[in-house]
């Protein structure tokens, strides 16, 4: 800013010379005899009045506001053009606003004719400045309310000078007073059209430029070096003049605001109109040199809407030749002198031919790129028309190649993605701070080494790339890990020649495809391939071959679809065959199952997968297809980590999902050979030596909790059928035995009827053994291929606060911040600090990939490691590979050789009775409530009761409450009752077996209550899963045996009552002593 303190200095700047004493600086221009005087001494400036520079109020000559050196400055840079005196004047006068107070002008041009050229008004640099710009575009500012008074302007100017390293900055913005005439064209067809010309108020001239001309605004029109005296000029923009995209430009929201008041709603459309105007604008940045004039521009006043078209269509063909490597008709405008000029006389059939074939491109080939409305007639032409040269002044000042700030400018296209994308069905595109997390759990540092300890660029697949965000993420985060390890690596990106073969991504959505290509530009990778097709699918001549070791990847990173109906019979393959594609029907929608495939055929051995699945992947069962993905994902993949998060993670989908971290098995022979040969052993009996086969059998017996003995008996297949029913483990293959229709036709059978029944029982002996035997290699092969496995499991958390808080973001619909709102502080996926693995959860997965375990921390809550064999039942009825991960990690007990080991459901059951209404009483009725936590039973209900009926109990019901399971409430009934749904009321099914004190007893152990909680759901009030519960394991004594563990629990319990009693009455002693000893009334909580 220019003060008093700087004003020598800034005179100088602007070639005045000082008097003898310093205390006068004075400039003259000898072409119209005009001198300024700067008086120090005087504090005075002095203007050439004699020559008729008009100063109407003489505040503005003197040192008492800054703002007086601006319009100096200002005068001085007219004088400087050739401006003549006499066509200058400060301080015109006239009555403004509601109040009709006097306003002033700080300078007034006036052309030859003595008509009013420009109006200009001072504001010093920075808030002043911003201030009034954010005036104008308020209600009009001071700018309109003097243009309003003078119609005959031809320009506002709003401008500010600077004074920074011994030289003037100038800053202005510019309002051009005159009608465009394509608008005007438009607005004789269009009357909602509205021109300066018949605006007759502030208000009304207002209007016109925020509706109409959306509030344009030029920049240096005055002092430009096109411009001259008399005649200012927007100078064309040249290459070297665009700037980067900031924030408080607010390119979003002012694209949506030319969509609202053009009345274009169809945002989905705008969008991918937007991306041609990308495209065009990224061939006209690719080939231009620094001082060339761009050709994405308006030039008002010399472009009419066909011009600027025709040449955005040129731009866009070369665009999707060069870019995309697409062909995209384009006839210039001096086809037809062409085409005439090349056959003449007797080629005049020749002439038709070519002529009818590009009229036949024109009709059944082309679409108007840049038609934000449809256009079939001329004034819907010129409709669209003023839609086009809003969007193209929105975008021009600024530049893509070569941006300072890549990582604003592909923030900046996500928010325009996710403002105008319609996500189909199967679609949810990734979050920036997922697949950030998802990179930077990756272990970059070793991957980027080969074996030489050169750098070693990876081959990256997105098979799912949607908007490419995998892609352009992975591409920063591995041009950093390179130039990390080797500093002497060019870190320029825009140069990054690696991507070409190394950075790969596959989609079905041409748009989406497209929409990648350019955001691979605006990230600084525009070397990158995306291949518009299916990511199931071989392409062997793109270098994507799954059947070869050079058509395979070392990272696959994916949020592949989900659930998109009845696709099966519209997928066609001509290179590639799916295994599990043989398990969906025609109307399945499980597509998620077949990228697991896909994923396993594209990563190479050794290589990496991070994949977005729906946590259905792991768990559900109702589908065969979910057991085959899961299959290949244990016999192909060492699962690393699962990372689980809720609803709030995407925006467009209330999905919970699973990020699935994997490193491919590299082993030879496979794993899943290894796996089969171990069971092959097993059941041949023979030695187990090979691979870990005696280690993997030893640990399964232990995770069965079956003997060797009892196990190599049923390998034997000599014991009765039903001798193993109640035997652990085996006892499942008897239950669903006795209840298949194998056994059912068989004893059906004549051959069977008419046997003795030792033949009979042999004949069933066989056929189960057949059957318990496959099932059991079935397990076993699994055991096989996890055992010896460890996965780290990241838990988000539940309530939507804690999930934003973990997340580092939340979703917004609030209009103006759309989208993504990062938290600032706040987050725990991923640290900008990479050199700690313990600050990030992030960096725990990236330590683990190398077998590191991070000691606990401030972390703790959300993660904990685990076997993944404990994740697997291989104890259920149905064996279907089921990974049940639970949100806080159990170790199951271990229980000693020999004991009976059953579960709730086996032995319990929940009482579901009904009491009525009508007959609960406040004596008997309990809630979670008057349940008391840490096991402290019950106390009186006080509160209103239910109006509906509740469960009814009975004395010796153990009764726990359901809702937050951490509190751990749990009584043993000693009357009958009624308590409420969210109290559930195990009973004993056979007290001959089972005492219900002893059950009281199980239940009451903390370990109950941790097995709860690892199978809790919902957020601010967490239940546990009813079903989950009753597989719970419980030993079950001898009757006397249960009686003695009863006896001295009571024994126990009745001791440290009697503790408690003796500690209370001690502490009553001493405050009796306390008011004895100081005789003065003792506070209540002593």
């Amino acid at each position: 800013m220019i003060t008093l303190d700087n004003l020598r200095d800034a005179l100088r700047a602007l070639c005045y010379e000082p008097s003898g004493d310093g205390t006068v600086y004075q400039k003259s221009w000898e072409e119209t005899s005009a001198q300024i005087t700067v008086d120090f001494s005087k504090k005075r400036i002095g203007y050439p009045k004699d020559l008729g520079f008009k100063v109407n109020k003489d505040t503005t000559c003197n040192f008492s506001d800054n703002e007086n050196f601006v319009v100096l400055a200002c005068v001085t840079m007219l004088l400087d053009k050739g401006y003549r005196p006499e066509s200058l004047e400060l301080e015109r006068e006239w009555a403004l606003g509601h109040e009709q107070k006097s306003g002033r002008a700080d300078i007034c041009i006036n052309d030859e004719r003595g008509d009013t050229l420009a109006i200009v008004e001072c504001k010093t640099p920075g808030t002043e400045f911003k201030n009034e710009f954010k005036n104008m575009q308020s209600d009009g500012g001071q700018l309109l309310s003097y243009w309003q008074q003078e119609r005959a302007t031809r320009w506002l100017v709003l401008f500010a000078c600077d004074f920074i390293n011994n030289e003037i900055v100038p800053d202005q913005v510019s309002i051009n007073c005159s009608d465009d005439e394509n608008f005007i064209a438009l607005a004789k067809r269009d009357d909602t059209i509205a021109l300066y010309r018949d605006a007759h108020t502030v208000e009304q001239l207002h209007q016109v430029w925020t509706e109409t001309y959306n509030q344009q605004v030029e920049g240096n029109i005055l002092f430009g070096d096109r411009s001259t005296a008399y005649h200012p000029m927007v100078p064309p923009l040249l290459k070297k003049d665009l700037v980067d995209f900031r924030a408080e430009d607010s390119i979003v929201n002012r694209f949506e605001e030319i969509l609202r008041h053009n009345n274009v709603s169809d945002k989905e459309n705008a969008f991918n109109r937007l991306i041609a105007l990308f495209i065009a604008k990224l061939q006209d940045e690719l080939s231009k040199m620094p001082t060339q004039e761009i050709e994405f521009q308006y030039r008002q006043g010399r472009d009419t809407y066909e011009t600027l078209q025709d040449r955005l269509q040129r731009l866009h063909s070369d665009g999707m030749r060069k870019l995309m490597r697409e062909e995209v008709l384009y006839v210039p405008n001096n086809y037809a002198e062409n085409l005439i000029s090349n056959y003449t006389g007797q080629h005049r059939k020749q002439l038709i031919e070519e002529l009818n074939g590009t009229l036949r491109k024109l009709k059944f080939y082309t679409n108007n790129d840049f038609a934000f409305k449809d256009v079939h007639n001329e004034e819907l032409f010129l409709q669209n028309g003023k839609v086009l040269v809003e969007t193209v002044q929105l975008l021009q000042p600024y530049r893509i190649v070569g941006t300072q700030d890549i990582q604003f400018l592909g923030d900046l296209f996500e928010q325009l993605l996710n403002q105008g994308f319609k996500q189909n069905e199967g679609q949810f595109f990734t979050p920036v701070p997922i697949t950030r997390f998802i990179w930077k759990s990756l272990p970059l540092d070793s991957i980027v080494q080969d074996e030489a300890g050169a750098v070693h660029y990876p081959r990256v697949i997105d098979y799912a790339c949607g908007a490419g965000h995998f892609l352009t993420e992975g591409f920063e985060e591995i041009s950093d890990a390179a130039c990390q390890y080797d500093p002497t690596i060019e870190d320029d990106l825009g140069d990054a020649d690696w991507v070409r073969d190394n950075l790969v991504g596959i989609e079905k959505d041409y748009r989406l495809a497209r929409v990648s290509k350019v955001s691979f530009y605006m990230h600084g990778a525009g070397q990158g391939n995306v291949v518009f097709g299916d990511g199931l699918e071989n392409y062997p001549d793109k270098g994507i071959d799954s059947r070869t070791d050079r058509g395979r990847f070392d990272i696959l990173v994916a949020n592949p679809p989900y659930s998109v109906a009845a696709f099966k019979p519209h997928l066609k393959l001509h290179n590639n065959e799916l295994k599990v594609l043989e398990t969906i029907s025609d109307s399945g929608s499980e597509i998620e199952t077949l990228f697991v495939e896909r994923a396993a055929q594209l990563v190479r051995p050794g290589g990496y997968a991070a994949i977005v699945l729906p946590t259905s992947i792991l768990d559900k069962s109702t589908s065969s297809s979910f057991m085959a993905a899961r299959d290949v994902l244990l016999s192909s993949f060492e699962i690393v980590s699962i990372a689980r998060f809720g609803s709030g993670t995407f925006a467009a989908t209330g999905t919970n999902v699973a990020i699935m971290f994997l490193r491919r098995f590299d082993e030879i022979p496979p794993r899943n050979a290894n796996a089969l040969d171990f069971v092959d052993a097993v059941f041949e009996r023979r030695k187990l030596t090979g691979w870990k086969d005696e280690s993997a059998f030893n640990a399964y017996l232990d995770t069965i909790n079956v003997d060797g003995d009892t196990y190599r008996a049923f390998l034997a297949g000599e014991a009765g059928w039903n001798e193993w029913a109640n035997t652990r483990h085996f006892n499942v293959y008897c239950h669903l035995f006795e209840s298949s229709k194998e056994l059912k036709t068989l004893r059906k059978s004549k051959t069977w009827k008419a046997a003795d029944k030792n033949s009979q029982l042999k004949a069933e002996n066989e056929l189960f053994y057949r059957y318990a035997h496959k099932e059991e290699r079935k397990r076993l092969r699994v055991w096989g291929l996890v055992c010896g496995e460890q996965t780290l499991i990241i838990n988000s958390p539940n309530t939507t606060k804690e999930i934003a808080s973990f997340l580092g973001y939340k979703w917004s619909n609030r209009k103006g911040n759309e989208g993504i709102q990062p938290i600032d502080g706040e987050g725990v996926l991923y640290s900008d600090d990479e050199s700690d693995d313990t600050n990030s959860l992030s960096g725990i997965i990236r330590a683990w990939f190398s077998g590191e375990q991070v000691e606990p921390g401030d972390l703790t809550q959300y993660y904990y490691y685990a076997k993944t064999a404990d994740f697997i039942d291989f104890d259920a009825e149905k064996f279907d590979e089921t990974l049940t991960i639970p949100r806080s990690f159990y170790k199951p007990r271990s229980f000693a050789q020999g004991t009976v080991v059953k579960t709730l459901r086996d032995i319990t059951s929940y009482v579901t009775n009904s009491v009525a209404q009508s007959s609960i009483t406040t004596d008997t009725y309990v809630t979670t409530e008057n349940m008391v936590k840490d096991r402290g039973g019950i106390t009186a209900y006080s509160g209103e009761l239910p109006a509906s009926a509740g469960t009814a109990y009975k004395k010796g019901d153990t009764l726990v409450s359901n809702i937050r399971p951490y509190l751990q409430k749990i009584w043993l009934a000693d009357r009958d009752g009624a308590c409420s749904k969210d109290v559930l009321v195990f009973r004993s099914i056979n007290t001959d077996s089972l005492l219900p004190e002893f059950l009281h007893l199980l239940l009451w152990q903390k370990d109950f209550f941790d097995y709860d909680m690892s199978t809790f759901t919902g957020t601010g009030r967490p239940r546990g899963d009813k079903n989950e519960l009753l597989k719970y394991p419980i030993p079950v004594p001898t009757l006397s045996e249960q009686r003695a563990l009863i006896d001295g629990f009571n024994r126990l319990t009745d001791e440290i009552n009697s503790k408690r009693q003796q500690i209370a009455a001690l502490k009553e002693s001493v405050k009796s002593r306390f008011v004895e000893m100081f005789r003065t009334k003792t506070h209540a909580s002593w």
